[in-house]
């Protein structure tokens, strides 16, 4: 469907050559969700995603694309790194004004062509943070980056940053996603049902201000969230994949 309709979602032949699928599974009602993530280079695209939604009969109901507008090299490129994966946590420390109190732990990795490690620092969260290698868009391509993805010690934000490691702006935060800022949603809001009865949304801070005072992240009454996933005190939210 995509090769068939490139110029309406912005994309070409060599993208469709270049992506992994980042999830694919059909739900109850034997409706298909197939997302893709872009790549280059042999590593992952941050937010760089094309959608498709289909019905049990195969027709495609909605798509979506967001692809960076990229050369591919046609053979494997050096990465060069300038900036090692310690110099690129004190970066993201120093950005969200965190002060480390411990020395740097590796829990598991490197593995694979991104060099995905999870690893421990007091002070910067208190839990496992992972990093890997990616690429980021700019308004001319994309440069390399590290990508680190950890909540902060107060659970108050729970960051995805990349730290570009290499090129012009090597060591310098180029990216941040919060998955706590601002209580935002991707979602199908109501009275959307399904997939196939419209598309996703952003909503900001939905919840009841009476029956959720404090976000749907907090179940103890007091502010702060006790979590930072899609649990909450309402409702168990989760991919239906059976």
């Amino acid at each position: 469907y995509l090769k068939k309709n490139l110029a309406t979602y912005s994309l070409n032949t060599a993208d469709l050559n270049n992506f992994s699928v980042g999830n694919n599974y059909k739900d109850k009602d034997g409706e298909a969700h197939v997302y893709l993530q872009q790549k280059y280079n042999g590593l992952p695209v941050a937010d760089a995603y094309a959608m498709v939604n289909l019905t049990s009969n195969g027709r495609v109901v909605s798509a979506s694309a967001n692809f960076a507008d990229v050369s591919y090299p046609t053979a494997a490129m050096p990465l060069n790194l300038t900036v090692t994966r310690g110099a690129a946590l004190a970066a993201y420390a120093e950005h969200a004004q965190l002060t480390p109190t411990g020395s740097l732990q590796l829990v598991s990795g490197p593995t694979g062509p991104s060099q995905k490690t999870v690893v421990r620092q007091a002070g910067v969260s208190n839990d496992t943070i992972t990093m890997q290698l990616q690429y980021v868009p700019t308004p001319t391509g994309v440069e390399l980056a590290w990508q680190i993805t950890a909540p902060t010690p107060d659970k108050q934000h729970y960051f995805d940053v990349a730290v570009a490691a290499a090129g012009p702006r090597a060591g310098q935060v180029v990216r941040v996603g919060d998955y706590v800022a601002n209580a935002s949603y991707n979602v199908f809001p109501i009275p959307v049902e399904n997939p196939v009865d419209g598309v996703r949304a952003i909503v900001i801070d939905p919840q009841d201000p009476i029956a959720s005072p404090f976000g749907w992240h907090d179940v103890n009454g007091i502010p702060g969230p006790e979590f930072l996933d899609t649990e909450g005190n309402n409702v168990r939210a989760q991919d239906d994949i059976d």
